[in-house]
C-alpha cells in the first residue's frame, strides 16, 4: 500500500498510515523545542549576568570586568543545550596579569568575602524564573512551527 510503513512480525504484518508525516511532525516539534530551550537560555545568561554584576565585589572592577556569557549550544550528539556565565579565566588574565589565575573562583567560594556566591546567588535567584521562561518559550516554538 503506497505511503503505509510496514511492520513485520513472524506472520503477523501491521501496516501503519502516515508514520512518515507522523515521524516528520515529530521531528519538527523536537526542533523547535530546543529552538525554544536556545531562547531561553539566551534570556537566563542575560538576566543572571546582570544581577551577577550587581553583586560582584570590586576592588578594582578587573573581575567585573571580565564577566562574560556564552551563546547557547546545542550539542549535535546528546541533543543538550548549555549555555554558561564565568568571571575569571583569561579574560581576567588579560585585564589583570597580576591576579592569581584563580582568583575568580577565590572570591567567589571565599566565605569571609565580600563576594561569597555572588554568581551562584544570583542564578539560583533566576532559577523560577529561567524554568517558567523555558516551558513557555519551548510551548510558543512548538504552538507556532518554530516562528
Amino acid at each position: 500500500m503506497a505511503g503505509a510503513t510496514t511492520i513485520r512480525f513472524g506472520k503477523a504484518k501491521i501496516e501503519i498510515r502516515g508514520f512518515e508525516e507522523l515521524f516528520n511532525r515529530l521531528s519538527k516539534v523536537d526542533d523547535n523545542a530546543r529552538r525554544g530551550a536556545v531562547d531561553a537560555f539566551r534570556a537566563a545568561t542575560t538576566r543572571v549576568l546582570a544581577k551577577s554584576q550587581a553583586n560582584v565585589p570590586v576592588e578594582d572592577g578587573n573581575l567585573k570586568a571580565s564577566g562574560r556569557k556564552s551563546k547557547p549550544r546545542i550539542n549535535k550528539r546528546t541533543l543538550r543545550v548549555t549555555a554558561s556565565v564565568n568571571y575569571g579565566g583569561p579574560r581576567l588574565a588579560r585585564l589583570a596579569p597580576d591576579e592569581p589565575p584563580l582568583y575568580g573562583i577565590f572570591v567567589h567560594e571565599n566565605p569571609s568575602g565580600r563576594g561569597y556566591k555572588f554568581l551562584e546567588r544570583s542564578m539560583l535567584a533566576d532559577k523560577r524564573n529561567v524554568m517558567s521562561d523555558l516551558a513557555n518559550r519551548i510551548a510558543h516554538r512548538v504552538e507556532r512551527g518554530g516562528k
